[in-house]
């Protein structure tokens, strides 16, 4: 399968509760809820971020090995945007805590916050 095959992707964050993370994704941070699907043994909903699909996918643990909210992971969501304590402003605005530090190098400057299940979250602007 060649790139050009591929037409669209999502990235999907594993949470406990559904409730909480819509309040988190599209109340805190601003996302648009585009669906919400309710199952018998699983709930996700689909929210949407500039340029980014991301489904929620309620699990309450790990079963055959599969990941679960809040678990170690080397995925981490990335959000650009144009002015780094502007976009953190806003954000601490509606409850959202970063880390102390913002982190930079040559290209970057990046803050770090996390999700109610604890997956990291970044923020980044461009140096310019």
């Amino acid at each position: 399968m060649g790139a050009r095959a591929i037409v669209g992707g999502a990235v999907v964050v594993l949470v406990r509760d559904m409730e909480r993370a819509l309040r988190f994704y599209v109340d805190s941070l601003g996302f648009h809820l585009r669906s919400r699907h309710a199952g018998p043994s699983v709930g996700f909903a689909e929210v949407e971020a500039p340029g980014v699909k991301i489904l929620l996918q309620e699990s309450d643990g790990p079963t055959g090995g599969e990941p679960h909210p809040g678990g170690t992971s080397r995925v981490s969501l990335v959000f650009d945007v144009g002015t780094l304590e502007a976009a953190m402003s806003a954000l601490r605005g509606r409850g959202v805590e970063f880390a102390p530090e913002i982190e930079e190098d040559a290209e970057y400057r990046t803050a770090v916050f996390a999700d109610p299940d604890g997956a990291l979250l970044r923020l980044r602007e461009r140096r310019r």
